[in-house]
């Protein structure tokens, strides 16, 4: 999920509301694969809330939180 709250079913834009289904086409020939779900820092945690709500509903039992390493500045 971008920023922008944009969300990306294997890198295609979906609405909020089409997630649950597009889950279920891609996930009915493998129903125990393992989603991932990665936000961007800006994305509100309320947002985030709801799509694994979305997906639990949409039958996802294993659930991967990817995220991003910290930047550190360079040392001086």
């Amino acid at each position: 999920m971008s920023a922008q709250a944009k969300i990306l079913v294997n890198e295609v834009a979906v609405t909020e509301e089409e997630l649950p289904e597009r889950i279920l086409q891609a996930t009915k020939s493998k129903p125990d694969v393992e989603v991932h779900l990665r936000a961007d820092q800006g994305v509100q945690y309320g947002i985030v809330v709801r799509i694994i709500a979305a997906l639990t509903r949409a039958g996802v039992t294993k659930l991967g939180m990817m995220t991003a390493p910290v930047e550190h500045a360079p040392a001086q």
